[in-house]
């Protein structure tokens, strides 16, 4: 196993969307409410990873086992209203469960932070829903707090969610190897 950081390129905006159906998918059943996960589109998804790959103001970074994507984050100014103490945000954080316990959340975290201090910013938000225990307890270990727990709406259905605050950014970039 190989395991490579790099910024995913447009023609791969396809691929990305349905890695990123693949993780919800595994990440969420049992929690999301299944037609709900079966509704995902690849269009859509593909339509939303173009629009980030193109946005200068946003890091979007992946991580590759011998050249397919596993895993993959996206971090930037924080437009989320819920998180009022960061000026950055952490919008997705994903990992296939084939990869999982291996780094790769850590080092996608570490890189995101490391961007984020070299923009200027002091803090990282993010969002979880609650039921998500493996992430909640992740996001814990690497130093976040919880700021605000409330309700998340997905496709009409109202989740517990929880929102995170990362303000030691300098720790989150020593967790990440220098790869």
């Amino acid at each position: 196993m190989t395991i490579l950081f790099r910024t995913p390129q447009f023609a791969e905006a396809e691929e990305m969307a349905r890695l990123h159906i693949a993780c919800w998918r595994e990440a969420y059943r049992g929690i999301v409410p299944e037609d709900a996960l079966e509704k995902a589109n690849v269009s859509e998804r593909t339509s939303m990873w173009l629009q980030r790959l193109a946005d200068s103001a946003v890091f979007v970074l992946a991580a590759y086992d011998d050249d397919i994507p596993v895993g993959f984050i996206m971090a930037g100014p924080n437009r989320d209203p819920a998180v009022p103490l960061a000026d950055g945000q952490i919008g997705v954080l994903y990992i296939l469960k084939s990869h999982y316990r291996l780094g790769l959340g850590r080092a996608l975290m570490g890189k995101a932070a490391g961007w984020w201090l070299g923009q200027g910013g002091t803090s990282l938000g993010l969002g979880v829903l609650s039921e998500n225990a493996r992430a909640m307890a992740f996001y814990t270990r690497m130093g976040g707090r919880i700021i605000r727990t409330g309700t998340f709406n997905w496709d009409g259905h109202a989740l517990s969610d929880a929102i995170f605050l990362f303000d030691d950014l300098e720790a989150l970039t020593s967790s990440s190897p220098s790869k």
